[in-house]
């Protein structure tokens, strides 16, 4: 979906805005929301290893970025996320990965032989230069990404759409989608309420 279709819910109360500043303002609040709600989840394309290797691409899709690596398979063994020091130096067969956010790689913390089939789940964000947002997520966000465009367009002063106290109000009610974005994610499609162990204290 193209941002620009969501300018009926925003353009009514940001009256005079450029349509260029407003899509701007939608992609902002669209990559925050993703961001911090971990929303927007997609398989990335499976690849196969090869003996020795240990690096692998981490695949945005287009015009999107990648947050975090969410899950890794190794064939049909989920891999736990290690810190970074304990992907290096190590020798046998993969115990885990290592997620390199600044150069979009993944290492793998052993040797995966040739032929394997390796797997990720990804969180996505879309850029502040995007136009676009998967049909599914704008249509099930729309009103939380609209009301982050106008908390964020409101608090510009000196414009004739400025409005600090309603900006306040949009921006509470982006955190509370965010919020219940966020658990939507942890729950991760399950509809059961979370729980928490209870822990005992001597």
């Amino acid at each position: 979906m193209r941002l620009d279709a969501l300018f009926p819910l925003v353009l009514p109360e940001v009256s005079g805005c450029p349509h260029p500043t407003l899509v701007l303002h939608l992609a902002m609040a669209a990559q925050r929301f993703c961001v911090e709600s971990g929303a927007w989840v997609v398989m990335a394309d499976e690849q196969i290893t090869s003996d020795g290797v240990v690096e692998y691409d981490v695949e945005p899709a287009t015009d999107a970025m990648v947050v975090r690596v969410r899950d890794v398979w190794l064939n049909a063994s989920l891999l736990p996320a290690v810190p970074m020091t304990s992907a290096f130096g190590r020798t046998g067969s993969v115990t885990g990965y290592t997620h390199y956010d600044d150069r979009s790689l993944l290492r793998l913390n052993g040797n995966p032989g040739a032929g394997q089939l390796l797997s990720m789940r990804l969180v996505m964000a879309p850029k502040t230069s995007s136009t676009t947002l998967p049909d599914a997520l704008a249509l099930r966000y729309q009103t939380a990404i609209a009301a982050g465009a106008k908390a964020s367009l409101m608090a510009v002063p000196g414009q004739a759409w400025s409005n600090p106290p309603l900006a306040g109000y949009h921006a509470q009610a982006f955190e509370r989608a965010i919020g219940s974005a966020r658990i939507e994610a942890v729950k991760d499609g399950v509809d059961a309420p979370l729980t928490v162990k209870r822990r005992c204290f001597v």
